[in-house]
């Protein structure tokens, strides 16, 4: 039997490692939704400390955790077909601004953008007449899509990349041969998006408790002017603040390569890695706010 060399241990431990942050390309994967969700229920628990228990209410049982993360698979199946566009929303590279006539076209299969989805399902939580599921449906909706908004590659299009999902690439660690992957191959999704979704996140290492205590750290050592300057602005311009991010940063990858990859290296990941963190913290924040405003200063109706 053939003892296995330092380089298959290497390529096997880097398999296990992509296989553990598989890409989801529904916006912030699981450990990033996760997160802006325990940011936010920890920050209610100074500016409004009886939303948290509103929501488990409507949740009535269950996981909050779980919650979050069950719109990306609901936009598959009746009746949410038409959720799948809530996810993001195209504002053209070469473009600063909304446009909601442009940029939030309702579409009859897939639905509209994630603007106009915020507000829908705020206002089932703001008015009487619906039904527990509904709103329930509505309340991990929220949860959900001020997630996704402040993923950058959801509030931008170019070249019909879908997202960044199309424009493969092939990231060098230091020291080590290049990782590239197929868009077909499912479990390793080597794509632009995938890369803010997880694998940024995966490469520093940290559990998920690790990442949490250190955001919740970093809300907690700011100034109230500072999180008050996050809370500022509305669901317009929070999705215009990523969208330069992703002009700005997310697309600076170089040129694509005769291969059809763009081929970056991981300080691609070290570079970007507090434009992640500080959009987790501001969504983290800003999903607090939405809660509070829902719950408490508009008083959400129990039925």
């Amino acid at each position: 039997m053939h003892r296995p060399t330092a380089r298959s241990i290497s390529i096997l431990l880097a398999v296990l490692f992509l296989l553990s942050f598989s890409a989801n390309v529904f916006g912030w994967g699981r450990v990033g939704h996760r997160l802006v969700v325990r940011l936010a229920m920890r920050r209610l628990q100074t500016t409004a400390p009886g939303v948290p228990s509103k929501v488990a209410a409507i949740l009535n049982g269950e996981p909050l955790l779980e919650a979050v993360m069950w719109p990306d698979d609901a936009r598959f199946n009746p009746p949410y077909l038409t959720t799948y566009n809530n996810h993001f929303v195209d504002i053209p590279f070469g473009r600063q601004n909304y446009i909601a006539s442009e940029d939030c076209r309702f579409d009859p299969a897939k639905g509209d953008c994630v603007i106009n989805a915020l507000e829908r399902y705020s206002n089932v939580l703001l008015t009487s007449g619906h039904s527990a599921r509904e709103r329930r449906d509505a309340l991990a909706f929220i949860l959900h899509f001020v997630g996704d908004m402040h993923q950058p590659m959801h509030d931008v299009a170019k070249d019909d990349d879908d997202g960044g999902n199309a424009r493969k690439i092939c990231v060098r660690e230091p020291n080590a041969s290049e990782s590239c992957y197929d868009d077909e191959d499912h479990e390793h999704k080597r794509n632009l998006h995938a890369a803010w979704d997880n694998y940024i996140i995966a490469w520093t290492g940290m559990s998920e408790n690790q990442y949490f205590n250190l955001l919740a750290n970093r809300t907690a050592s700011m100034t109230q002017a500072q999180l008050n300057a996050i809370e500022q602005g509305t669901t317009v311009s929070w999705a215009e603040e990523a969208h330069r991010v992703a002009v700005q940063s997310a697309y600076q990858i170089g040129p694509r390569g005769n291969d059809g990859f763009y081929h970056i290296t991981t300080q691609y990941y070290s570079d970007n890695r507090a434009n992640i963190e500080r959009q987790l913290l501001r969504a983290g924040v800003r999903l607090a706010l939405v809660l509070k405003e829902i719950f408490e200063q508009h008083h959400g109706h129990a039925h």
